[in-house]
């Protein structure tokens, strides 16, 4: 889940976005709809997992971090940096540049930054 937005739960799974529609008591209000190729995600969502335009998703995992191109395009990146596994406690709080290309998670006190094609800069 990515958060909550007027429409709706916004969630993922994979490089798919879907909005579930919810009433003021948390009740269905229609089927799940699957948003396309360039379609923003819904506002306000809270920063950091999805890029503002919808088209990168941060996911994180134990083994690495997934980076997804939403609407299909690609399989998703894993970026597992040197080290990753020796790393003490869950990631957590992903942050997800405009262009994809940087995101910044935080382990273990410290902020990593990675970066899409080389890896780890800690």
């Amino acid at each position: 889940m990515l958060g909550w937005a007027p429409q709706g739960v916004v969630a993922a799974r994979g490089a798919d976005l879907r909005v579930a529609p919810l009433t003021i008591s948390a009740e269905p209000a229609g089927a799940p709809e699957s948003l396309g190729p360039g379609t923003p995600p819904p506002a306000p969502l809270p920063p950091g997992a999805i890029t503002s335009d919808g088209r990168y998703l941060v996911e994180l995992r134990g083994l690495g971090v997934l980076l997804h191109r939403t609407g299909g395009r690609g399989a998703p990146t894993l970026l597992w940096p040197e080290g990753w596994a020796e790393r003490e406690g869950a990631p957590s709080d992903p942050a997800v540049s405009p262009s994809g290309r940087r995101i910044a998670v935080l382990r273990g006190g410290r902020v990593l930054l990675l970066e899409r094609e080389s890896g780890a800069t800690p």
